[in-house]
């Protein structure tokens, strides 16, 4: 019985850190910059709830449908953590590093951009065929 017990404990205990490591990883709002977005100049804005005058994160990706990286860029060294509020897709930012070159957004396709660093998030996006970006369904 009190081994029963001790596991129970230490199961609980590992939980709660893991949970605590993770689960209060703070989270950034990425959205378009407007609903007038369209390509090659499709802009975007990072809100980072823990630094309002100016998100922290250390990496901008952008993935097509098939998750194939197109577009990426990271602060150097990597562990920094800085960032802008309003950028385009392809801008070269201050303080990073093109790791992957900007391909062409494509009308008709689908892309999911990832901001990270401290805490993460995406934004899932469309561009119709009107070459407008309009943020996605799901």
């Amino acid at each position: 019985m009190k081994v029963t017990v001790m596991k129970t404990v230490r199961s609980i205990t590992a939980l709660a850190l893991v949970f605590g490591l993770f689960g209060c990883q703070p989270s950034f709002s990425v959205s378009l910059a407007s609903g007038e977005e369209t390509i090659p100049d499709v802009g975007f804005v990072v809100k980072d709830s823990e630094h309002p005058k100016s998100p922290r994160y250390n990496s901008v990706r952008v993935l097509d449908a098939d998750g194939e990286t197109i577009w990426r860029i990271r602060t150097e060294p990597s562990t920094n953590d800085m960032g802008v509020e309003n950028f385009a897709y392809g801008d070269s930012l201050d303080g990073f590093t093109t790791v992957v070159e900007a391909e062409e957004l494509v009308s008709g396709e689908s892309y999911t951009l990832i901001v990270g660093g401290a805490g993460n998030g995406e934004l899932h996006f469309d561009i119709d065929e009107d070459g407008v970006a309009v943020k996605s369904a799901n």
